[in-house]
Protein backbone atom coordinates (compact mmCIF):
# COMPACT_ATOMS: atom_id res chain seq x y z
CA UNK A 1 0.00 0.00 0.00
CA UNK A 2 1.62 3.75 -1.03
CA UNK A 3 2.07 6.69 1.48
CA UNK A 4 -0.79 8.52 0.06
CA UNK A 5 -3.46 5.88 0.76
CA UNK A 6 -2.21 5.72 4.29
CA UNK A 7 -2.65 9.17 4.39
CA UNK A 8 -6.25 8.98 3.47
CA UNK A 9 -6.99 7.14 6.53
CA UNK A 10 -7.59 9.55 9.66
CA UNK A 11 -5.46 8.59 12.58
CA UNK A 12 -6.62 6.99 15.51
CA UNK A 13 -4.60 8.39 18.21
CA UNK A 14 -3.50 12.02 19.28
CA UNK A 15 -0.50 13.72 16.59
CA UNK A 16 1.88 14.18 19.38
CA UNK A 17 0.75 11.02 20.85
CA UNK A 18 1.31 8.74 17.25
CA UNK A 19 4.52 10.76 17.26
CA UNK A 20 6.13 9.98 20.59
CA UNK A 21 5.25 6.50 19.72
CA UNK A 22 6.61 5.84 16.60
CA UNK A 23 10.30 8.22 17.67
CA UNK A 24 9.82 5.48 20.88
CA UNK A 25 10.02 2.63 18.25
CA UNK A 26 12.51 3.80 16.07
CA UNK A 27 15.22 4.38 19.21
CA UNK A 28 14.64 0.91 20.38
CA UNK A 29 14.19 -0.79 16.81
CA UNK A 30 16.39 1.32 14.32
CA UNK A 31 16.20 -1.73 11.70
CA UNK A 32 13.13 -1.01 11.36
CA UNK A 33 13.17 2.45 9.64
CA UNK A 34 12.91 2.34 7.19
CA UNK A 35 9.76 -0.16 6.80
CA UNK A 36 8.24 2.82 9.03
CA UNK A 37 8.74 5.47 7.11
CA UNK A 38 6.30 3.67 4.01
CA UNK A 39 3.08 4.13 7.44
CA UNK A 40 2.44 7.86 6.16
CA UNK A 41 3.91 10.66 4.97
CA UNK A 42 3.47 12.53 8.14
CA UNK A 43 5.41 9.17 9.40
CA UNK A 44 7.82 9.77 7.17
CA UNK A 45 8.75 13.81 8.15
CA UNK A 46 8.92 12.35 11.95
CA UNK A 47 11.45 9.51 11.52
CA UNK A 48 13.66 10.73 8.53
CA UNK A 49 16.22 12.51 10.86
CA UNK A 50 16.67 8.84 12.82
CA UNK A 51 18.34 7.46 9.25
CA UNK A 52 21.37 10.19 9.95
CA UNK A 53 21.73 9.60 13.66
CA UNK A 54 25.02 8.44 12.90
CA UNK A 55 26.51 9.49 9.73
CA UNK A 56 29.76 7.92 8.85
CA UNK A 57 32.38 10.32 7.03
CA UNK A 58 33.71 8.24 4.47
CA UNK A 59 33.54 7.41 0.30
CA UNK A 60 31.35 4.43 0.58
CA UNK A 61 28.94 5.37 2.82
CA UNK A 62 25.32 5.51 2.12
CA UNK A 63 24.27 7.65 5.11
CA UNK A 64 26.32 10.13 4.12
CA UNK A 65 25.70 10.36 0.37
CA UNK A 66 21.96 10.58 0.81
CA UNK A 67 22.33 13.17 3.33
CA UNK A 68 24.25 15.30 1.18
CA UNK A 69 21.28 14.91 -1.18
CA UNK A 70 18.71 15.61 1.02
CA UNK A 71 20.50 18.77 1.45
CA UNK A 72 20.16 19.71 -2.03
CA UNK A 73 15.98 19.04 -1.89
CA UNK A 74 14.85 20.40 0.58
CA UNK A 75 13.86 24.13 1.71
CA UNK A 76 16.50 26.43 3.58
CA UNK A 77 13.44 26.65 6.30
CA UNK A 78 12.73 23.08 6.59
CA UNK A 79 11.78 21.59 9.60
CA UNK A 80 14.72 18.29 8.97
CA UNK A 81 17.27 21.43 9.59
CA UNK A 82 16.20 21.95 12.81
CA UNK A 83 16.09 18.12 14.08
CA UNK A 84 17.93 17.16 17.33
CA UNK A 85 18.41 13.51 16.14
CA UNK A 86 20.70 14.27 12.84
CA UNK A 87 24.50 13.35 13.55
CA UNK A 88 24.23 12.78 16.81
CA UNK A 89 27.18 10.42 16.36
CA UNK A 90 29.76 10.82 13.69
CA UNK A 91 32.73 9.16 12.63
CA UNK A 92 35.18 10.58 10.16
CA UNK A 93 37.98 8.15 9.07
CA UNK A 94 40.33 10.19 6.93
CA UNK A 95 40.57 14.22 6.75
CA UNK A 96 40.94 14.26 2.53
CA UNK A 97 37.35 13.29 2.94
CA UNK A 98 36.33 16.53 4.88
CA UNK A 99 35.70 18.53 1.76
CA UNK A 100 33.28 21.47 1.76
CA UNK A 101 29.74 19.26 1.78
CA UNK A 102 30.95 17.07 4.80
CA UNK A 103 31.75 20.19 6.00
CA UNK A 104 28.44 21.76 6.08
CA UNK A 105 27.46 18.12 7.83
CA UNK A 106 28.95 19.37 10.89
CA UNK A 107 28.44 23.03 10.69
CA UNK A 108 24.68 22.47 10.35
CA UNK A 109 24.03 19.53 12.47
CA UNK A 110 27.31 19.63 15.23
CA UNK A 111 25.06 21.14 17.40
CA UNK A 112 24.07 17.41 17.98
CA UNK A 113 26.68 15.61 18.17
CA UNK A 114 27.97 14.10 21.61
CA UNK A 115 30.00 11.22 19.52
CA UNK A 116 33.05 11.96 17.39
CA UNK A 117 35.65 9.74 16.24
CA UNK A 118 38.58 11.56 14.10
CA UNK A 119 41.15 9.00 12.76
CA UNK A 120 42.90 11.88 11.25
CA UNK A 121 41.92 15.40 11.92
CA UNK A 122 43.46 19.26 11.06
CA UNK A 123 43.24 22.21 12.29
CA UNK A 124 40.01 23.09 9.88
CA UNK A 125 37.80 20.92 12.55
CA UNK A 126 39.51 23.27 15.84
CA UNK A 127 36.64 26.22 15.19
CA UNK A 128 34.04 23.63 15.12
CA UNK A 129 34.63 21.73 18.43
CA UNK A 130 33.62 24.47 20.17
CA UNK A 131 30.34 24.18 19.46
CA UNK A 132 29.85 20.75 19.85
CA UNK A 133 28.19 19.33 22.97
CA UNK A 134 30.63 16.03 23.05
CA UNK A 135 30.43 13.66 25.69
CA UNK A 136 32.83 11.14 23.75
CA UNK A 137 35.66 11.64 21.82
CA UNK A 138 38.28 9.80 19.73
CA UNK A 139 41.13 11.79 18.30
CA UNK A 140 44.53 12.06 18.04
CA UNK A 141 45.37 15.89 19.17
CA UNK A 142 48.49 15.84 17.29
CA UNK A 143 46.95 15.89 14.16
CA UNK A 144 44.27 17.85 15.18
CA UNK A 145 46.48 20.77 15.95
CA UNK A 146 49.70 19.71 13.53
CA UNK A 147 51.76 19.48 16.35
CA UNK A 148 52.61 19.45 20.08
CA UNK A 149 51.11 21.98 22.29
CA UNK A 150 53.44 24.72 24.88
CA UNK A 151 51.86 26.09 27.96
CA UNK A 152 54.57 27.12 30.08
CA UNK A 153 53.22 27.07 33.36
CA UNK A 154 52.72 23.58 33.53
CA UNK A 155 55.45 22.11 31.24
CA UNK A 156 58.04 25.20 32.12
CA UNK A 157 58.19 26.34 28.18
CA UNK A 158 58.54 22.75 27.18
CA UNK A 159 56.41 20.90 24.58
CA UNK A 160 53.81 18.27 24.84
CA UNK A 161 50.85 16.68 22.45
CA UNK A 162 48.26 16.97 25.68
CA UNK A 163 48.72 20.67 26.63
CA UNK A 164 46.65 21.29 23.26
CA UNK A 165 43.51 20.36 25.76
CA UNK A 166 44.41 23.69 27.07
CA UNK A 167 43.61 25.87 23.92
CA UNK A 168 40.12 24.61 23.55
CA UNK A 169 38.87 25.64 27.28
CA UNK A 170 35.61 24.76 27.59
CA UNK A 171 34.99 23.02 23.92
CA UNK A 172 35.77 19.36 26.22
CA UNK A 173 33.91 20.35 29.64
CA UNK A 174 30.87 17.53 29.14
CA UNK A 175 33.45 14.64 27.68
CA UNK A 176 32.71 11.27 30.05
CA UNK A 177 34.82 9.19 27.45
CA UNK A 178 37.97 10.11 25.24
CA UNK A 179 40.15 8.16 23.36
CA UNK A 180 43.72 9.27 22.36
CA UNK A 181 45.53 7.39 19.48
CA UNK A 182 48.24 9.93 20.15
CA UNK A 183 51.88 8.07 21.08
CA UNK A 184 52.24 9.80 24.67
CA UNK A 185 55.15 7.86 26.33
CA UNK A 186 57.46 10.85 25.77
CA UNK A 187 55.15 13.35 27.37
CA UNK A 188 56.28 15.09 30.16
CA UNK A 189 55.15 13.60 33.51
CA UNK A 190 53.64 16.81 34.56
CA UNK A 191 51.43 16.83 31.08
CA UNK A 192 49.41 13.79 32.37
CA UNK A 193 47.65 16.60 34.64
CA UNK A 194 46.00 17.33 31.56
CA UNK A 195 43.94 14.11 31.99
CA UNK A 196 42.95 14.47 35.12
CA UNK A 197 39.84 15.82 36.70
CA UNK A 198 40.03 19.09 39.21
CA UNK A 199 41.77 17.72 42.22
CA UNK A 200 43.53 19.12 45.26
CA UNK A 201 46.10 16.33 45.38
CA UNK A 202 47.08 16.74 41.79
CA UNK A 203 50.33 18.22 41.82
CA UNK A 204 50.18 19.40 37.96
CA UNK A 205 46.52 20.40 37.80
CA UNK A 206 45.98 23.34 35.55
CA UNK A 207 42.90 25.42 36.19
CA UNK A 208 40.92 25.30 35.11
CA UNK A 209 40.68 21.93 34.08
CA UNK A 210 40.15 20.67 30.14
CA UNK A 211 38.61 17.58 31.09
CA UNK A 212 36.30 18.28 34.43
CA UNK A 213 33.76 15.40 33.50
CA UNK A 214 36.15 12.42 32.73
CA UNK A 215 35.27 9.17 33.36
CA UNK A 216 36.65 6.86 30.95
CA UNK A 217 40.17 7.18 29.19
CA UNK A 218 41.51 5.01 26.81
CA UNK A 219 45.41 5.56 25.69
CA UNK A 220 46.73 3.94 22.85
CA UNK A 221 50.13 2.35 21.91
CA UNK A 222 52.84 2.41 24.66
CA UNK A 223 52.51 4.04 27.95
CA UNK A 224 54.89 4.37 31.01
CA UNK A 225 54.09 3.22 34.19
CA UNK A 226 54.75 6.20 36.05
CA UNK A 227 51.81 8.43 33.69
CA UNK A 228 49.59 5.61 33.99
CA UNK A 229 49.75 5.76 37.82
CA UNK A 230 49.89 9.62 38.08
CA UNK A 231 46.61 9.22 35.89
CA UNK A 232 45.08 6.63 38.45
CA UNK A 233 46.26 8.59 41.22
CA UNK A 234 44.86 11.99 40.37
CA UNK A 235 41.57 11.30 38.97
CA UNK A 236 39.15 9.74 41.54
CA UNK A 237 36.12 10.07 39.76
CA UNK A 238 38.01 8.04 36.82
CA UNK A 239 36.12 4.64 36.12
CA UNK A 240 38.18 3.40 33.38
CA UNK A 241 41.76 3.53 32.00
CA UNK A 242 42.09 1.54 29.05
CA UNK A 243 45.66 0.85 27.01
CA UNK A 244 45.53 -0.20 24.04
CA UNK A 245 47.97 -2.51 21.97
CA UNK A 246 47.67 -3.65 18.15
CA UNK A 247 46.48 -7.08 17.62
CA UNK A 248 49.58 -8.32 15.99
CA UNK A 249 50.62 -8.79 19.46
CA UNK A 250 49.43 -12.35 20.73
CA UNK A 251 48.15 -12.35 24.13
CA UNK A 252 50.69 -13.11 25.65
CA UNK A 253 52.40 -10.17 24.62
CA UNK A 254 50.08 -8.37 26.94
CA UNK A 255 51.21 -10.06 29.53
CA UNK A 256 54.76 -9.46 29.00
CA UNK A 257 53.55 -5.64 29.29
CA UNK A 258 51.41 -6.13 32.12
CA UNK A 259 54.41 -7.57 34.07
CA UNK A 260 56.68 -4.65 32.97
CA UNK A 261 53.73 -1.84 34.17
CA UNK A 262 53.20 -3.78 37.28
CA UNK A 263 49.52 -2.04 37.68
CA UNK A 264 47.78 -5.02 39.21
CA UNK A 265 46.25 -3.56 42.29
CA UNK A 266 43.64 -1.09 40.68
CA UNK A 267 41.20 -2.99 38.72
CA UNK A 268 40.22 0.22 37.04
CA UNK A 269 43.52 -0.70 34.41
CA UNK A 270 42.45 -2.46 31.85
CA UNK A 271 45.24 -3.90 28.86
CA UNK A 272 44.22 -4.87 25.54
CA UNK A 273 44.36 -5.58 21.86
CA UNK A 274 42.69 -3.97 18.91
CA UNK A 275 42.86 -4.09 15.04
CA UNK A 276 43.72 -0.86 14.26
CA UNK A 277 43.45 -0.87 10.53
CA UNK A 278 41.08 2.54 9.34
CA UNK A 279 38.10 -0.49 7.85
CA UNK A 280 38.13 -2.09 11.94
CA UNK A 281 37.55 1.24 13.86
CA UNK A 282 35.09 1.79 10.80
CA UNK A 283 33.27 -1.40 11.81
CA UNK A 284 33.79 -1.19 15.04
CA UNK A 285 31.90 2.20 15.47
CA UNK A 286 28.93 0.80 12.93
CA UNK A 287 28.52 -2.26 15.45
CA UNK A 288 28.80 0.11 18.68
CA UNK A 289 26.43 3.17 17.57
CA UNK A 290 23.84 0.88 15.90
CA UNK A 291 23.40 -1.66 18.56
CA UNK A 292 24.45 -4.78 16.59
CA UNK A 293 25.09 -7.94 18.64
CA UNK A 294 25.98 -10.34 16.14
CA UNK A 295 28.72 -12.85 17.55
CA UNK A 296 30.71 -12.07 13.74
CA UNK A 297 30.78 -8.03 15.00
CA UNK A 298 32.92 -6.29 16.97
CA UNK A 299 32.12 -5.36 20.29
CA UNK A 300 32.82 -1.69 21.69
CA UNK A 301 35.40 -1.76 23.55
CA UNK A 302 34.15 0.29 26.11
CA UNK A 303 31.33 -2.15 26.90
CA UNK A 304 33.65 -5.34 26.91
CA UNK A 305 36.37 -3.37 29.39
CA UNK A 306 33.74 -2.11 31.81
CA UNK A 307 32.58 -6.01 31.89
CA UNK A 308 36.11 -7.25 32.61
CA UNK A 309 36.11 -4.79 35.31
CA UNK A 310 33.25 -6.16 36.84
CA UNK A 311 34.64 -9.68 36.46
CA UNK A 312 37.84 -8.73 38.06
CA UNK A 313 35.75 -7.29 41.05
CA UNK A 314 33.49 -10.23 41.41
CA UNK A 315 36.49 -12.65 41.15
CA UNK A 316 35.74 -14.29 38.12
CA UNK A 317 39.06 -13.54 36.44
CA UNK A 318 41.90 -15.81 37.09
CA UNK A 319 44.23 -15.41 38.28
CA UNK A 320 42.69 -12.68 40.26
CA UNK A 321 45.67 -9.76 39.75
CA UNK A 322 45.65 -10.55 35.62
CA UNK A 323 44.79 -7.07 33.97
CA UNK A 324 44.43 -7.93 30.44
CA UNK A 325 41.40 -8.97 28.64
CA UNK A 326 41.55 -12.83 26.71
CA UNK A 327 39.59 -14.23 24.46
CA UNK A 328 38.06 -16.80 26.73
CA UNK A 329 36.75 -13.55 28.92
CA UNK A 330 33.66 -13.37 26.48
CA UNK A 331 33.20 -16.68 24.73
CA UNK A 332 30.60 -17.99 26.67
CA UNK A 333 28.74 -14.65 25.94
Amino acid sequence: MSIANHDNTEPMLPPELERAIFECAANLFPGLIPMMLTVANRVLEWLRPFLYTHISITPQSPSLSALLHLLTTLPPAHAFFYDSNIAKSVFVGHTRWLNNETMLVLRLFGKNTEDLTILSANRALVPLLRKIPLRRLAVSLVHLFDGPGYNSENLNGGSSILANLASLQGAFVNVTHLELFDFLHTEPLSAMGYLCAPSPSCPFNPQPSPLPSLTHLCLHSFVHRNQLLFVLEHNPRLQLLVNVHRDTEPEWGLGDIAGRLAITEDVRFVLMTMEVSLPAHARRWESARRGLVAKEEPRDFWVMAKAFVEKRKAGTVLPAWRCWIMAEDFQAE
